[in-house]
């Protein structure tokens, strides 16, 4: 899928929300920002997802002798899934509110890491953008850790993996494929096309945590309430390994500081695929935190004393 067709599921998600949920709030303020005039966020699809802040370069509007280059918006690398995508839209949303290198909270003291720009845009970016270098992403971003913060956002990732190791994740409204969509992927494809739709309806039946309904076997009920636990231990890992990831990044080399509210709109969107609403406990907290950074990035495009100053303890 391209990045446009992608937001449009993400609108068609928001209109098919409550109003005041965390879904339709945290969709809507990706959405706008995609689409913002104001903030410039481009888009390059490829398997290794990934998103940077970019600037203006010297001699094109934005940048000057005295303030040098300008934040002017993200390059958000993506993959053909649409919960990864919205992981990569709240990284290009984080670096918008709080203008500090994709840390999830707002500034609190001056940086004094050097900002050092690469030579030319990065390929897929406006040609009149830089990017800082790896070196001085890492040192500025480490700047602005906040021992605090984090131990707050760790508690709340904490307590959210305790309710998703007691979670009945079969308890949801999407369980088996329709007939169609089995006979769909159960027939021999006769070309290249039908092959390609075949592993769309695939992926798509996976995304929402559909599996096969047999009927032919000798226990047929038995052979589906297997097939339906090992789709339930499926998304259980998926939910941990998420929540380790907020903690830890990918092998250690992340953590909660820049990592926090992209899990959690990741598992949000995740889990309405799946099925789960109000009546889940996980969906709910999952749905309390994304509501509390929702709130704090909103607040961060505040001038102060409006802006919240920094991440809150919401699950008990």
């Amino acid at each position: 899928m391209t990045a446009q067709t992608l937001l449009q599921r993400m609108n068609r998600i928001k209109q098919a929300v409550p109003l005041r949920s965390a879904l339709y709030q945290v969709m809507n303020e990706l959405h706008a920002m995609a689409n913002s005039d104001a903030y410039s966020v481009t888009f390059t699809a490829a398997n290794n997802p990934n998103t940077v802040p970019v600037f203006s370069a010297a001699g094109y509007s934005g940048y000057s002798a005295d303030t040098g280059n300008k934040l002017i918006g993200a390059h958000v690398t993506f993959k053909d899934d649409l919960p990864s995508f919205v992981h990569e839209l709240t990284h290009a949303r984080c670096i918008q509110c709080y203008k500090s290198e994709a840390v999830n909270y707002a500034q609190s003291r001056p940086n004094t890491a050097a900002m050092t720009f690469g030579m030319g845009a990065m390929p897929g970016a406006p040609a009149h953008t830089v990017s800082l270098v790896a070196e001085s992403i890492i040192a500025r971003r480490t700047a602005w850790y906040r021992q605090d913060y984090k131990l707050v956002l760790e508690g709340n990732l904490t307590r959210l993996k305790a309710i998703a190791e007691t979670e009945d994740y079969e308890e949801t409204e999407n369980k088996f494929m329709t007939r169609v969509q089995k006979q769909q992927l159960k027939a021999a494809p006769t070309s290249v096309e039908q092959m390609n739709e075949q592993q769309t309806l695939a992926q798509e039946m996976q995304y929402q945590g559909r599996v096969q309904k047999t009927l032919r076997t000798w226990k047929p009920a038995t052979e589906n309430q297997l097939r339906l636990r090992t789709e339930a231990e499926r998304k259980k890992s998926w939910i941990l390994e998420r929540i380790n990831y907020g903690k830890n990044g990918m092998g250690g080399l992340g953590d909660v500081h820049f990592e926090y509210d992209t899990v959690v709109n990741q598992m949000l969107v995740q889990m309405h695929a799946w099925g789960f609403d109000a009546e889940s406990d996980l969906f709910t907290a999952v749905s309390t935190l994304a509501q509390e950074t929702h709130e704090r990035r909103m607040s961060a495009m505040a001038p102060p004393p409006n802006a919240i100053p920094g991440p809150r303890s919401v699950l008990t």
